[in-house]
């Protein structure tokens, strides 16, 4: 029916957001509209669809806020300690807000912060209709960082783009969220993440594959059989076998 964009599974970031810029996207996925087709009442956020089956599920992530690989000190490194000591001092409260948002008091530049000297706090400037990562994109440093809940309201302000996401989901998925626990961030042994490396290496081109052909052309169906079948050639079992083993270590562990 043409409701599909021939240059969906194509397209750069860029060409992505210029089409969103003019509107031309009838449904789209984004974090936040503002990065895409701008601050303005033309799109609203698509409820939870029901299934064949008649229920509505939503998955309870599809990513993770705790990462370990956000710095690395590598074997040419001539000063450790003060190597270390720097890292260390990403996740001092105030520049741990500056890493993950921006900057304040820059003279050429927007900022997103402005510093209250009194409570000595950063607090969230006005976007003024630039979009949120467009800004934080150009004046983050990223890197080792670490927001807290107990910083709101103390070190920064929570923006309102991101309260505003947030009570979004509160309201419009969090009820369709029926898993109680996430995966986890798991360390490995260097065999298995070997195993991991080479099965997701040809079984993910395949499973990005047949998910575009599938959502373009349908046949899902009469397909599905045959899918599984090649799915369990590429490793499937001994993938899953190696994700449930450390799962199960990380709960007996936590627990």
């Amino acid at each position: 029916k043409g409701l599909i964009d021939k240059e969906a599974f194509e397209h750069d970031w860029n060409s992505y957001i210029a089409k969103g810029h003019d509107q031309k996207f009838g449904v789209y996925f984004t974090w936040d509209k503002n990065n895409v087709t701008g601050s303005n009442e033309s799109y609203d956020v698509l409820p939870v669809l029901a299934g064949q089956s008649g229920q509505k599920h939503v998955a309870r992530t599809n990513g993770m806020g705790f990462a370990r690989d956000k710095m690395v000190i590598t074997s040419v490194n001539k000063n450790l300690e003060l190597t270390a000591k720097w890292i260390d001092a990403q996740y001092a409260p105030l520049q741990s807000v500056q890493n993950n948002w921006g900057t304040y008091g820059d003279d050429k530049q927007q900022n997103i912060f402005e510093l209250d000297q009194a409570s000595n706090s950063l607090k969230h400037l006005p976007l003024n209709g630039t979009a949120p990562a467009e800004l934080r994109q150009k004046t983050e440093v990223g890197g080792p960082l670490a927001i807290l809940d107990s910083y709101y309201g103390k070190v920064t302000t929570m923006p309102d783009d991101a309260k505003w996401r947030l009570d979004l989901i509160k309201e419009y998925y969090v009820p369709y969220m029926s898993n109680d626990n996430n995966y986890p961030r798991v360390f490995m042994t260097q065999e298995d993440l070997d195993k991991i490396a080479h099965i997701e290496a040809d079984m993910n081109d395949y499973i990005y594959r047949k998910r575009a052909e599938w959502i373009v052309n349908g046949n899902i169906d009469t397909e599905w059989d045959d899918y599984k079948k090649e799915l369990e050639k590429y490793g499937l079992s001994d993938y899953l076998a190696i994700k449930q083993k450390y799962y199960d270590q990380y709960q007996a562990n936590k627990n």
